[in-house]
């Protein structure tokens, strides 16, 4: 595993972010946890600049800490950086190819730069892994009423609805075909170290979570999910 990410890391915008990844053992994985909260709490305070470092410190801590790859994506895409964003995403899902919160904001990724039908596959991983995702179901059809296809993406918005009843009123009108999806962008809203912050958005929902992870916000499609803590 190790020796791909080693290989691939040099293609992308985050160069160097696991070159030194090789720290291992308790003393690396406690740090990287420190990090992580630490990173989030820089997060909350709207210290994006700080909380990515942080992030990234992680990694090099603990080049097996899924959570530090996933956190730094999170903070990448908000910043703009969307290629340092999926490419932090992919390295997670490396990891854990099961990763939901990964999957769906490597969607988002994919869906805001055009790529509708491979952000639709990718949503569709996200609800194998974790059948409960409403804001999976959410995205995913609305992107489907995006290439026309309304029966089929109404169906998923109406399973996000039953899966997330509160989304009942956020959901627009869908009376008329391909009804696009939201586009305003997420406003973090400060939190506590160690919890995931609350995503302002007219599609914010909350998903199940990983047993590791503290509750996620999710949003509509260009806008990551909140950074995960850890156990």
């Amino acid at each position: 595993m190790m020796t791909h990410l080693m290989r691939v890391v040099a293609t992308a915008g985050m160069v160097g972010i696991i070159l030194i990844g090789s720290a291992c053992g308790e003393s690396g994985s406690a740090r990287a946890k420190d990090l992580i909260n630490q990173g989030l709490a820089a997060q909350a305070a709207g210290n994006l600049n700080d909380a990515s470092a942080d992030f990234q410190e992680a990694t090099h801590a603990d080049s097996k800490n899924k959570l530090a790859f996933y956190d730094y994506g999170v903070v990448a895409q908000r910043q703009g950086r969307m290629q340092d964003a999926e490419f932090a995403y992919r390295i997670a899902l490396q990891l854990d190819p099961s990763f939901p919160q990964a999957l769906f904001n490597v969607a988002t990724v994919r869906y805001a730069a055009g790529s509708t039908a491979e952000a639709i596959t990718l949503y569709r991983q996200a609800i194998v892994a974790d059948p409960t995702f409403a804001a999976a179901y959410l995205n995913l059809g609305f992107a489907l009423r995006g290439i026309g296809q309304t029966a089929e993406g109404n169906a998923d918005i109406d399973q996000a609805v039953a899966l997330d009843p509160t989304l009942a009123s956020r959901v627009p009108d869908l009376s008329a075909p391909g009804t696009p999806p939201p586009t305003s962008a997420a406003t973090p809203t400060p939190g506590t170290p160690g919890s995931a912050t609350t995503v302002a958005t007219p599609t914010a929902v909350t998903p199940s979570p990983p047993s590791n992870a503290v509750t996620p916000s999710v949003v509509a499609p260009g806008t990551p999910v909140a950074p995960i803590a850890t156990p």
